[in-house]
């Protein structure tokens, strides 16, 4: 199993897929990869995407661990996954 960051150990209490034009927001924690699926971790929440969507999301979330973002799942095939940073004050 190939793992970007382990997450072993983090008590996680949601786990979802989420379905087209779905947000999940949340503080990112980081991410894992294996041979099936992309799992993105926010707050107690794990996200699950598709093995073949790892080079879509992965660029997005880089430099944004420990901040607020938003995931959303599109429909649109260049960009199935958009990620934006929640600025907070």
């Amino acid at each position: 199993m190939g793992s970007d960051t382990k997450m072993s150990g983090f008590e996680l209490k949601i786990e979802k897929k989420l379905d087209v034009w779905q947000e999940a927001i949340g503080t990112f924690r980081g991410f894992e990869t294996d041979e099936l699926v992309v799992t993105v971790f926010l707050d107690d929440l794990r996200l699950v995407f598709p093995e073949d969507m790892k080079e879509t999301i992965k660029p997005q979330l880089h430099g944004k661990k420990g901040r607020k973002i938003a995931i959303l799942r599109t429909d649109i095939p260049d960009k199935p996954v958009l990620v934006r940073t929640i600025e907070t004050n």
